[in-house]
């Protein structure tokens, strides 16, 4: 699989777990921010594979740190 393939699978999975997080935990939700804080969003115009994943496990762990149902998500890598 390759980089823009990975970071698609990546995405898909972010806005899965956004979804649940608006759905089961609306409170929480609230103080999601609209797009993943990058740390290279300045150098380049689109995320780094890394800093998606880290996105992700971030929204993972707080709907199981706010007891929300297991996510149901597939990471692409």
């Amino acid at each position: 699989m390759n980089t823009l393939d990975i970071n698609k699978s990546l995405m898909q999975d972010i806005i899965v777990a956004s979804v649940e997080m608006e759905e089961l935990c609306p409170e929480l939700y609230l103080f999601l921010d609209e797009t993943p804080q990058l740390r290279n969003e300045v150098i380049e115009k689109t995320p780094s594979t890394a800093a998606l994943q880290e996105y992700l496990e971030t929204l993972k762990c707080q709907l199981l740190k706010f007891n929300c149902l297991p996510l149901v998500i597939v990471s692409a890598v």
